[in-house]
């Protein structure tokens, strides 16, 4: 993006933008980056400011920036999810075809990289969907989606004018094509997955495993805390959860002079198919207390098995494992 295409006053928003953001640990300080935000509002400074400060929540909670260390890919995933990036469009930038429930976290967090989105072979009913969600999106989002039937000739001319053919799947009606000639490019470097029968080796069993978890029952309309000491600075509090059935809130407070301060926000976890895991590291030592909390619940009590541990810094460092009760 070049900068120069803006005019003065556009300059100046981007001035001010960039020092009503001095208080924030930003993922990118450049001006191309910052622009994006301004250009998603139309230059307007506080719905821009706005913007990008929930997308650094965003980023904080769901713990965005560490996904590429911390997360593996599970292998049903990259052996059967049918997606793939094999090229790039005549801006230059990589092809997205993303599932519609995606557009609005790329726009709230990745303004302006959402180049184009085609929708081919769509159903009747597709469309019908897509205009109960519209009036949700940007209009600058909704202008980038083109939705088409099943007229093979009208997609590919579409996909053609955004697309070189040396870059796009000959499936697609572009020139791409694997080196043994395979058109729908499912051997290349970046592939494109076609899916398929998921074999049932890779079927979720709906259990977790309770192996060196404790038990605990909160019942309907109520609460349990757990209570943990933290000896030493920096140690950090790691907690590992699931229930046997329904979701519960979990919240983190520090105990001090008697008050419970909060330290991770109150949140409704759906965790019964799968375990919720995090750690805080503990910047002061005292009592940590954790909280599961089932209030909103009239009805049902739910089961809690748990693993909590208070992990050594040091420990961690020296790549060992010092719990303390």
């Amino acid at each position: 993006m070049d900068l120069n295409q803006f005019n003065e006053k556009q300059k100046a928003v981007l001035k001010q933008f960039r020092e009503a953001l001095n208080d924030c640990q930003l993922p990118d300080s450049e001006d191309v980056y910052l622009i994006r935000w301004l250009i998603a509002r139309d230059f307007d400074l506080a719905k821009a400011e706005k913007m990008l400060r929930n997308s650094i929540e965003w980023r904080r909670k769901f713990k965005i920036d560490a996904l590429r260390e911390e997360l593996k890919e599970p292998e049903v995933l990259s052996k059967y999810f049918p997606a793939g990036f094999v090229g790039r469009d005549k801006s230059f930038n990589p092809s997205m075809e993303s599932a519609i429930k995606l557009i609005q976290v790329y726009e709230a967090n990745y303004p302006e990289y959402l180049h184009r989105v085609f929708v081919i072979n769509a159903p009747t009913i597709f469309a019908i969907g897509f205009s109960m969600i519209k009036p949700f999106l940007n209009e600058r989002t909704r202008n980038k989606i083109q939705i088409f039937n099943h007229d093979i000739k009208q997609w590919k001319a579409a996909l053609l004018t955004e697309i070189d053919a040396e870059e796009l799947p000959a499936c697609y009606g572009g020139k791409k094509t694997d080196p043994d000639g395979n058109p729908n490019c499912a051997t290349l470097a970046s592939p494109v997955n076609m899916g398929g029968v998921v074999p049932k080796s890779y079927y979720f069993s709906g259990k977790s495993d309770t192996t060196n978890k404790t038990p605990l029952t909160v019942a309907n309309g109520s609460k349990e805390h757990v209570e943990f000491q933290v000896k030493r600075a920096g140690d950090v509090l790691k907690w590992d959860f699931h229930t046997e059935e329904g979701d519960i809130a979990f919240a983190l407070y520090k105990k001090q002079d008697g008050e419970l301060i909060p330290i991770v926000h109150f949140d409704r976890v759906d965790c019964d198919m799968s375990t919720e895991e995090g750690e805080l590291q503990c910047d002061d030592t005292g009592v940590y207390v954790v909280e599961f909390d089932n209030n909103f619940s009239y009805l049902r009590s739910k089961k809690i098995w748990y693993s909590i541990k208070v992990e050594s810094a040091t420990a961690r460092v020296n790549g060992t494992d010092l719990d303390s009760p």
